[in-house]
C-alpha cells in the first residue's frame, strides 16, 4: 500500500493508499476515458484526498502515458496547494518527480516502448521556436507549460498515471532505482546544470577545481553527491 504525504501551512497531511476503483478499472478495459486515481487539493490550503480525472482512452500523436509508481514532494508543490504564487488551478494535482513505467505509447512516439522506465520533471513543454528554445535554454522559453497547474490546467504526478509528451519524458537508466530518479528530476537538475556550466564544461575542465555549496538542505545535498 502507497503512503503519500504533503505539508500545507504547517500541518503534515498522509494519505495512505489510493483506493482500487472498479469504475476505473471496467473503463480502462473498455474504449471508455481512463479514470485516473489521484490526490488532489480542491482549493487553496486544503489537505491532498483522494480524486479521480479522466483522460482519453489512448495517448495523442506524440504522448505517452506513465504509470506512476514514484513521486517526491518539492517545497514548490507546498507553494502551488497554497497558491502562493496565484497560479494553482482547482482541483490541483500536485506533483513534478515522476518516475515510473510506460503504459501506452501515441502514433509517432519512437523513443519509448511499453514497459520501458521513464521519469518527468516540472516542465510539460516549450514554443521550440523562439530564441531560449533554439539555443538549448527551453527551461527559460517565455511559453514553457509547467508539468501541472498553470494555464493549461494541467495534473501532477501525485497520481498513478499521467499522461505526457514524449520529448520531455527521460529514460531512466538501469543502474538508477526509480525512487532516486525522481527526485533528480527537480532538486538534481537545478544543481547539475550550473555544476555542468561552469565546471564540466567552463574552461579548463572540471579536473583540479572546487566547489562550493551554501546550504545542504532539499537542493543542496544532491549538489554534494553530484559535485562529487
Amino acid at each position: 500500500q502507497e503512503v503519500w504525504v504533503a505539508a500545507s501551512k504547517g500541518r503534515l497531511v498522509v494519505a495512505a493508499g489510493i483506493p482500487s476503483s472498479p469504475k476505473g478499472a471496467a473503463m480502462a478495459e473498455s474504449q471508455s476515458p481512463i479514470c485516473v486515481e489521484c490526490f488532489a487539493a480542491q482549493k487553496a490550503g486544503d489537505a491532498l484526498a483522494p480524486w479521480q480525472y479522466d483522460i482519453e482512452p489512448t495517448p495523442g500523436p506524440g504522448e505517452v502515458d506513465l504509470e506512476i509508481t514514484h513521486c517526491g514532494l518539492c517545497h514548490s508543490d507546498v507553494h502551488q496547494i497554497d497558491d502562493a504564487w496565484g497560479t494553482a488551478c482547482w482541483p490541483l494535482v500536485p506533483g513534478h518527480e515522476i518516475a515510473g513505467k510506460i503504459a501506452a505509447v501515441g502514433v509517432g512516439v519512437t523513443n519509448f516502448r511499453i514497459g520501458d522506465r521513464g521519469a518527468i520533471g516540472c516542465q510539460r513543454n516549450a514554443c521550440d521556436s523562439c530564441a531560449c528554445c533554439k539555443a538549448g535554454l527551453e527551461n527559460v522559453c517565455p511559453k514553457m507549460v509547467q508539468t501541472y497547474a498553470g494555464p493549461t490546467q494541467e495534473r501532477g504526478g501525485f497520481a498513478k498515471r499521467i499522461r505526457f509528451p514524449s520529448k520531455w519524458v527521460f529514460k531512466i537508466p538501469d543502474q538508477l532505482e526509480p525512487e532516486y530518479a525522481g527526485p533528480l528530476m527537480c532538486a538534481g537538475i537545478t544543481v547539475f546544470s550550473p555544476l555542468k556550466r561552469y565546471v564540466l564544461s567552463g574552461p579548463g575542465g572540471p579536473v583540479g577545481k572546487k566547489v562550493g555549496i551554501i546550504g545542504i538542505g532539499g537542493v543542496g545535498h544532491p549538489a554534494v553527491g553530484v559535485g562529487k
